[in-house]
């Protein structure tokens, strides 16, 4: 394909391996199934995405055309918890781990206003809203128990249940 001029020439430079799991499909006359998606594929890939999901982050879901509400997003994920998107950043990233201290800095609360707003007040691992009655929190993508930093593209939004049942695992 590089030959035909359709991939560019520096691909297999650039190309990022693959590292998930495969995605399951099933798929019958009117009915749709995926599970385990990479969440880019539909927020960023007009060509790839599914047409009913674009523009969200599904990674599960179902289509039926038998019924009234014929597309439902079974999970949405942050795009940073794609594999392979994390395995770039982190071979193509520094990061430092910190020294052990007692404590760890706060995060100012202007900084916490910053990462609400730009997640439009909204959990990045389950889609719940503060309007929805649940509480927000900032949550760190790479913890930093495993060398992740207060930077504002480690940050996200996050609900208690989801960033308490992360703990300091990496997604």
């Amino acid at each position: 394909m590089q030959k035909e001029h359709i991939l560019p020439k520096d691909f297999n430079e650039n190309s990022i391996p693959l590292s998930g799991e495969a995605v399951i499909w099933s798929k019958k006359r009117s009915f749709l199934y995926y599970y385990n998606m990479c969440p880019e594929v539909n927020l960023f890939d007009s060509e790839n995405g599914l047409r009913f999901a674009k523009g969200m982050a599904s990674c599960d879901g179902d289509w039926d055309n038998e019924r009234s509400n014929k597309f439902i997003n079974i999970k949405n994920k942050h795009y940073t918890e794609c594999l392979e998107y994390y395995n770039y950043i982190f071979k193509n990233k520094t990061i430092t781990k910190r020294k052990a201290t007692s404590r760890r800095n706060t995060i100012t609360k202007a900084v916490r206003f910053a990462i609400l707003e730009r997640d439009n007040h909204m959990c990045q691992y389950c889609g719940s809203k503060a309007t929805d009655g649940v509480k927000l929190q900032v949550d760190h993508i790479i913890p930093v128990a495993k060398g992740g930093t207060d930077s504002l593209n480690n940050l996200i939004t996050s609900c208690i249940d989801c960033n308490q049942g992360k703990s300091d695992r990496l997604f």
